[in-house]
């Protein structure tokens, strides 16, 4: 994901409507900022995305998806893996509890690069 202008706060503003709208089922009939199915988080997601001035279509040809792994009794979460332009890499995007999804995680990206959870 290119940073727009803006610095960090802009960047990271941009991954995180990224992630919302590769992890989401909502599909479009009417154009981008009109989901037309999906439950309402994701509608609203990729409405959120719109108006931020993001594309949600651009996001979804840049990273195709490759598998969806759905909320379930007992997982809290959502995650889907894509494929990127290095075919050796993946781009896992995940959504739902915090605590859970926190638990899932062990680095996080900050200004100065990946810096490791305590």
């Amino acid at each position: 994901l290119a940073a727009p202008a803006g610095g960090d706060a802009a960047r990271d503003l941009q991954r995180l409507l990224q992630v919302g709208v590769l992890c989401n089922q909502s599909q479009s009939n009417g154009g981008p900022s009109e989901p037309s199915d999906g439950s309402a988080t994701e509608q609203a997601l990729i409405a959120l995305a719109v108006r931020a001035g993001h594309d949600p279509a651009a996001s979804r040809a840049a990273f195709p998806l490759l598998s969806t792994e759905l909320r379930a009794e007992g997982r809290n979460y959502m995650r889907t893996v894509h494929a990127q332009a290095d075919p050796a890499r993946r781009l896992v995007a995940v959504k739902g509890n915090p605590d859970e999804v926190l638990a899932l995680c062990g680095d996080y990206l900050d200004g100065a690069g990946t810096r490791r959870l305590d």
